[in-house]
């Protein structure tokens, strides 16, 4: 049983004393909620409840039957149906939203209601289901996500992050132990987009301004290490709703034409860009970043899709100078991604004073959520 963040998760497995269920009961109705997870058809947790339920085996062998979304709620929002598609790739050549059987590693039990339920099935089959009670509710979580195996794990840590983000509890990633020391640089004066988008078009953005089922909102914030990499991805809530900067193209005509003046100020052998592009067109220059070091020595980075940054929409391999750094879900896309692109300093033994960034006003958008540099050199 853990609680916090006025969440509570409770395996279904355990078994309460009548006190501790009466201060569970209450925490609910005071406005708190409790996560039962995995529940059985014996499960002790089920007195819970303000209302009967029961627990069927999930029907994993008809063909027409998956695991899908019931509509986009406040707990699922950003959840793709191909979080839930346990076999993992599609069949070639089918449509990515026809369902497929899930796996029977997917979950055991789904949840049966009685007639007038007052719940709300947030999964089909019921497998995620939100049981009202006072001010606060019981989200019963039937996905087996913690003996997910092979490529089910990573699609039951993103079902994970996306549920938890979505209650409010901030998800953070796991650090490398790596032995290389790095630094961030701080882009947050620069940026002009958030993560999320609530309209499609609107030129308000956020990400590539193609609405609430088609951006980055699902993004780990904070400190984070991608390909042995640490990024500091800054949190739009505190920085008045932007996160990142996206270049002005023919796709992005509101996007940043240049930017002068992000402050390095120290030697570095690497800097590390996590940028990725819309609208990708191979070969096609979108953009540059201008690296300044001290003393008015100048060097250029054409920035060229499909070499060193890649498309964010279903990324499938890595480029010849650009690494997928991260990949999570979209309810458009399914899979989405960054690049990582590592860029040698030729001139290690100079200090950088500033990195400046130019748009080709070209095709392909270019959007960069955070750079680190490698330390090595003096400040």
């Amino acid at each position: 049983m853990a609680y916090g963040y006025n969440l509570c998760l409770l395996d279904g497995k355990i078994k309460l004393n009548k006190e501790r269920k009466g201060k569970i009961k209450k925490f609910v109705k005071e406005g708190g909620i409790v996560i039962l997870h995995n529940l059985t058809p014996s499960s002790p947790l089920l007195s819970l409840l303000p209302e009967k339920i029961s627990l069927r085996s999930v029907n994993i062998n008809h063909p027409k039957k998956a695991v899908i979304h019931t509509d986009y709620t406040p707990i699922t929002y950003g959840m793709s149906n191909q979080i839930f598609y346990w076999l993992g790739k599609i069949p070639p050549g089918k449509p990515t939203r026809e369902p497929w059987p899930p796996s029977p590693e997917i979950a055991e039990y789904c949840v049966k209601l009685s007639k007038g339920s007052k719940a709300e099935v947030l999964l089909d089959p019921p497998l995620l289901v939100k049981i009202p009670s006072g001010k606060g509710y019981f989200l019963i979580d039937q996905i087996n996500w913690e003996n997910a195996s092979g490529s089910h794990k990573v699609k039951a840590k993103e079902y994970l992050r996306i549920l938890f983000t979505n209650l409010g509890v901030p998800v953070k990633v796991k650090l490398s132990t790596s032995k290389k020391r790095y630094f961030s640089i701080d882009i947050s004066s620069f940026c002009n987009m958030g993560f999320a988008d609530e309209e499609v078009g609107d030129g308000k953005g956020g990400w590539t301004d193609q609405g609430p089922t088609n951006d980055l909102r699902t993004i780990p914030l904070g400190k984070v290490n991608f390909k042995g990499v640490s990024f500091f991805i800054i949190d739009p809530q505190k920085n008045n709703g932007k996160s990142c900067i996206v270049l002005k193209s023919i796709h992005s005509p509101w996007g940043i034409e240049k930017i002068k003046g992000i402050k390095v100020g120290r030697k570095t052998p690497f800097l590390y860009f996590l940028h990725a592009s819309a609208w990708t067109k191979g070969g096609e220059e979108m953009a540059k970043y201008i690296i300044n070091y001290e003393g008015g020595e100048k060097i250029e980075i054409p920035i060229i899709g499909g070499r060193n940054v890649g498309e964010w929409w279903r990324p499938v391999s890595d480029l010849p100078e650009a690494k997928i750094a991260w990949q999570g879900i979209n309810p458009e896309a399914g899979n989405i991604g960054l690049w990582l692109f590592t860029w040698k300093n030729p001139f290690p033994e100079k200090k950088i004073e500033s990195i400046d960034i130019e748009s080709n006003n070209k095709t392909g958008i270019l959007c960069l959520v955070a750079i680190s540099g490698e330390e090595g050199g003096e400040k």
